[in-house]
C-alpha cells in the first residue's frame, strides 16, 4: 500500500495517449533522462569522460534496464533521485537557493511514489546536518510547503472516506 502518487504521474502520459504502451513508454523516457541528468551532474564536476563513463554504467545497468521498462512504483525512483542530486549539488554545493527547495520536493514525491524513497530522505537529513550554514530557510520552507501540498489529495481522501492508517 502506497501513496497513489505514482497513479497520478502516469495518469499524465494516459492524458496525451489513451493506450496501455503510454505508461509504459513514459517510463523508459524518464529512466532515459534520469540518465542524461547522470551525464550532467558528472560532467559538471569531474569533466565529460567521468560523465560519460557513469552514464554508460546507469544506462546499462541490469536494474535500471529492468525498472525501464515496466509499469511499478519503485521504477519512478530513478529520475526522482537523479533529480534530487542534482538538486543537491545545486543547492547545497553551489549555494543556490531555490535548488534546496527542489532537493526536497523530490524527498516528497519519492517518499510518495514508493517507501523506499524515505532513503533519500534520511540522506537529506545527512546533507543539512553536515552543511547546515549552507541551508537557505526560505528556499527549504518553500520546499516543505510545495512536498506538504502534493500530499494533501491523498489525505483529504483518507478523511472522506473515514480511512484510518494501521500498521
Amino acid at each position: 500500500a502506497n501513496f497513489p502518487m505514482s497513479v497520478w504521474v502516469y495518469a499524465v502520459p494516459l492524458f496525451f495517449w489513451e493506450h496501455p504502451y503510454a505508461p509504459t513508454l513514459f517510463t523508459g523516457l524518464v529512466n532515459g533522462l534520469a540518465v542524461l541528468g547522470c551525464y550532467g551532474l558528472v560532467r559538471r564536476y569531474w569533466g565529460w569522460q567521468a560523465g560519460l563513463i557513469a552514464a554508460l554504467m546507469l544506462a546499462t545497468s541490469p536494474w535500471a534496464i529492468h525498472h525501464a521498462r515496466k509499469i511499478w512504483a519503485q521504477n519512478l525512483l530513478l529520475p526522482l533521485t537523479m533529480g534530487w542530486g542534482i538538486c543537491v549539488a545545486l543547492g547545497m554545493v553551489e549555494g543556490r537557493r531555490w535548488w534546496q527547495a527542489g532537493m526536497i520536493v523530490c524527498v516528497a514525491l519519492a517518499v510518495q511514489v514508493h517507501f523506499a524513497g524515505a532513503a533519500l530522505g534520511l540522506a537529506t537529513l545527512g546533507i543539512v546536518g553536515l552543511s547546515w550554514r549552507r541551508l537557505d530557510v526560505k528556499g527549504v520552507s518553500v520546499g516543505v510547503l510545495v512536498g506538504l501540498l502534493t500530499a494533501v489529495p491523498f489525505f483529504i481522501y483518507l478523511v472522506q472516506n473515514d480511512i484510518t492508517l494501521q500498521a
